[in-house]
C-alpha cells in the first residue's frame, strides 16, 4: 500500500490542467514494461522485448555503461543488461528512461532542458550512492525515484506556459525560495502532487508514485531508503553552475545519519558523474538546446 495519499489525484490533475490533455505514456513502452514484469520473462526474452524500441535501447545502454551508474562490467546488449542487473533493477531503469522520452520539451524561456535534466541526474546519482549506504538493495529504486521527482515541471511549463513561467522565473531569481511553496501560493497545488498524478495515470509502480508525491515531506523512520535518499536530494535546485548547489544538501544528509566527511566525497563524485548521465539520457537534444 503506497504511503502517499493517492485519493483525488485525477481531480488534482484536472484542476491543474483543465481541459488540456496531459502527455500520454507511449503504448510501446507500456508493452515493454508489462513484459518486464512478467514472471515468465528471462534475460533472452527481455532482450528481445527491448529491441522493439531501438532508440530506448541506445539510451538504456548509454546509461548503464556510464560511470554514474557504475555497472560492474561493460553491458553490450539488453539481454546482457537483464542478466547482469536482474529484472527488477532493469525495470526501474527502463521506466526512468521511458518517462524521460514521454516528457515534453517546452519552449518557455523559464524552462531549460539541459538545466532540468542536469539537476535530475545529480539527484539520481547522489540518491543512488546514499541508498547504498542506507539499504544497498534499494539503490536502483532510489536512482529512478530521484531522477523522476520533477516530471511535472516540463508538463506544467508546456501546458500552462504563461502562468507557470512566472512561478519558474521567480524561483530561479530567488535562491532561497522553494518551488513547491511558490506553486501552492499561486495555484493551490505543487509539482509533486501533479507528478504523482501523472505517474499514477501512466501506471508507474506504487513506490515511484509515493516517492514523487512525498519528495517535499521530511523523512520519517520506517519509510525506506529510497524515501530517505529522495528527501535529502529533493533540496537540490536547478542551476547551470557546476559547483552549485550540492552543498546546500549537507544539513539534510547529516540530519539523516550521513557522516559529514563521506558526504563531502559523495558531493565531489556527483559533480563529476552527473553531467555524463544527463548527456547519456538526453544528450543530443540538451546539447542542441544549450548551444
Amino acid at each position: 500500500m503506497p504511503l502517499f495519499k493517492r485519493d483525488g489525484l485525477d481531480r488534482k490533475l484536472k484542476r491543474a490542467l483543465g481541459d488540456v490533455v496531459p502527455p500520454t505514456f507511449p503504448e510501446l513502452h507500456l508493452r515493454i514494461l508489462r513484459e518486464l514484469r512478467s514472471p515468465d520473462a528471462d534475460a533472452a526474452k527481455i532482450g528481445e522485448v527491448l529491441q522493439w524500441d531501438p532508440g530506448l535501447v541506445v539510451r538504456l545502454l548509454k546509461v548503464v555503461n556510464s560511470a554514474a551508474f557504475a555497472a560492474s562490467q561493460e553491458v553490450r546488449d539488453p539481454g546482457h543488461a537483464a542478466a547482469l542487473m536482474g529484472r527488477g533493477p532493469l525495470e526501474q531503469l527502463v521506466t526512468g528512461v521511458a518517462v524521460g522520452c514521454a516528457l515534453p520539451d517546452p519552449s518557455s524561456p523559464a524552462y531549460d532542458k539541459q538545466r532540468f535534466w542536469t539537476a535530475a541526474a545529480r539527484r539520481a546519482v547522489l540518491a543512488r550512492q546514499l541508498a547504498i549506504r542506507f539499504e544497498p538493495a534499494t539503490r536502483h529504486e532510489a536512482f529512478t525515484a530521484a531522477l523522476l521527482q520533477d516530471i511535472a515541471i516540463p508538463v506544467l511549463a508546456e501546458l500552462r506556459a504563461k502562468d507557470y513561467a512566472v512561478v519558474l522565473e521567480e524561483w530561479h531569481a530567488s535562491p532561497g525560495s522553494e518551488l513547491h511553496v511558490l506553486e501552492r501560493e499561486q495555484f493551490g497545488f505543487d509539482h509533486a502532487e501533479i507528478g504523482a498524478a501523472l505517474a499514477e495515470r501512466w501506471g508507474l509502480p506504487d513506490a515511484l508514485i509515493d516517492a514523487i508525491g512525498h519528495q517535499n515531506t521530511a523523512f520519517e523512520d520506517g519509510h525506506g531508503a529510497p524515501r530517505q535518499a529522495g528527501w535529502i536530494v529533493s533540496g537540490l535546485r536547478e542551476t547551470t553552475h557546476a559547483d552549485c548547489p550540492l552543498n546546500e544538501l549537507r544539513p539534510r544528509a547529516v540530519g539523516n545519519g550521513v557522516e559529514a566527511e563521506p558526504f563531502e566525497a559523495l558531493l565531489s563524485w556527483t559533480r563529476e558523474e552527473a553531467g555524463e548521465l544527463a548527456h547519456s539520457m538526453f544528450g543530443p537534444a540538451s546539447a542542441q538546446r544549450a548551444a
